[in-house]
């Protein structure tokens, strides 16, 4: 049916070209005044030519009808238990793009989507920012989007491939405002080593007096217990000597 259609429309645009060029001859002068005249006198009441209009024009309607008629959406077919739903590329379409526009340092360039015995295809061209790692990124981004796909469509995913169509260097701002952050991550890092060494060297200081503390009052209490001894021995003396 196609085939037809094309056919008649070649043919329609040869009949169109011809009276267009016949129309610019006498427009320039070129066939005589009476051109028109003739024709005229040739169609008026003519029902033999008549017919033959009539019949090309229902079978230019015909051949131009599918091209305004809009085409049914390629659909995925899911059957449950509740009957078949279709689910549309257009909706699956969308699904992608979020996915992908969720994952950071990537831009999408192109999507193609197919459908073959039911089974879903797709094709992902991105452009991805020079200080990703593009293995890690397109095997992140292919297990997000069969994930998301099978959360919400429940879909057989047959395969997916991710195109990378060029490594977007980052501007000049965001790669100065990457080096400040990068920067800034090494002094907090120095930062918090030399806090954590002072805190260290405080609390072995601390440890230090601490243990300091502990030998004075062991070497109080030692003292303490001599003088003791002594005063008992003292006594003891002096009751023997009286």
């Amino acid at each position: 049916m196609k085939i037809i259609n094309k056919l008649v429309l070649v043919i329609l645009l040869i009949i169109l070209m011809f009276i267009s060029l016949l129309f610019t001859i006498y427009s320039f002068g070129l066939t005589g005044e009476g051109f028109l005249s003739l024709v005229e006198q040739d169609l008026y009441q003519n029902y033999i030519l008549g017919i033959i209009f009539l019949f090309v024009t229902i079978i230019s309607a015909l051949a131009i009808y599918p091209l305004l008629k809009r085409e049914s959406e390629p659909a995925i077919l899911q059957t449950g238990k509740n009957g078949d739903i279709n689910i549309s590329l257009k909706a699956i379409d969308k699904i992608v793009r979020t996915v992908t526009l969720e994952q950071e340092g990537i831009d999408i360039k192109n999507i193609k989507l197919d459908t073959r015995q039911n089974r879903l295809y797709i094709e992902l061209m991105i452009t991805v920012k020079d200080n990703l790692s593009i293995p890690e990124v397109s095997s992140d981004l292919k297990n997000s989007i069969k994930d998301r796909l099978n959360e919400t469509v429940g879909t057989d995913l047959a395969e997916i491939k991710i195109l990378i169509d060029n490594v977007d260097p980052l501007s000049k701002k965001n790669k100065i405002k990457k080096e400040k952050s990068d920067a800034k991550k090494d002094s907090d890092l120095e930062r918090n080593k030399e806090e954590l060494e002072e805190e260290k060297g405080k609390n072995e200081q601390s440890k230090k007096e601490q243990n300091k503390e502990e030998q004075s009052k062991e070497e109080q209490v030692n003292e303490n217990e001599d003088e003791k001894v002594d005063a008992k021995e003292f006594l003891n003396d002096f009751k023997s000597k009286e």
